[in-house]
């Protein structure tokens, strides 16, 4: 799949076939959520992939509505800030890392044919610290979001030309 298209077409997945996600694909994935570009290089990001039923459905029932997805998606990777990792000049510049990273993984997901979604945790306070108890979480690692991942059960149409606001676009100045 060409980058354009994969990035005009991908949506947010949420329905699952159950089918399990295998180890290459899960590789593929994090390696492309690897290459992402970090502030001067620094890596500030750790993965959580789980498989695990139990956790699985702990991560819906700490996401809440927003997380149901996660009862029937057979894997989810939780993307994680390292605080001691972090840019000492810039120490929220993990946030744009762990962002960068996940969008490089759910456009991954989409040319793998995978279905994903992005489930939102930071700057989610009470997300956050239900993500890291039920992750068992160091105190120095921060989850950032969840995306949950499967082999897409439903299909929904390119949304890029609809979205598409001339009246966003500001040359020069505002």
């Amino acid at each position: 799949m060409d980058v354009l298209e994969a990035i005009y077409t991908r949506r947010s997945i949420r329905k699952y076939t159950g089918q399990p996600v295998g180890d290459e694909a899960v590789r593929a994935l994090l390696k492309a959520g690897m290459i992402a570009p970090t502030a001067v290089d620094n890596r500030d990001w750790e993965f959580v992939v789980t498989r695990e039923r139990a956790v699985l459905e702990r991560l819906s029932d700490c996401l809440g509505h927003s997380g149901l997805m996660l009862r029937e998606a057979p894997l989810a990777i939780a993307l994680c800030g390292d605080w001691d990792r972090a840019y000492r000049w810039g120490r929220d510049y993990w946030v744009e890392d762990c962002a960068a990273a996940a969008e490089n993984i759910l456009l991954a997901a989409h040319g793998m044919g995978l279905g994903a979604v992005w489930l939102g945790t930071y700057p989610q306070t009470d997300k956050m610290r239900r993500v890291a108890e039920t992750l068992e979480l160091p105190a120095h690692i921060i989850p950032f979001c969840v995306l949950s991942i499967g082999w897409p059960g439903e299909t929904k149409p390119a949304a890029a030309d609809e979205r598409y606001d001339e009246a966003k676009i500001h040359i020069d100045r505002w």
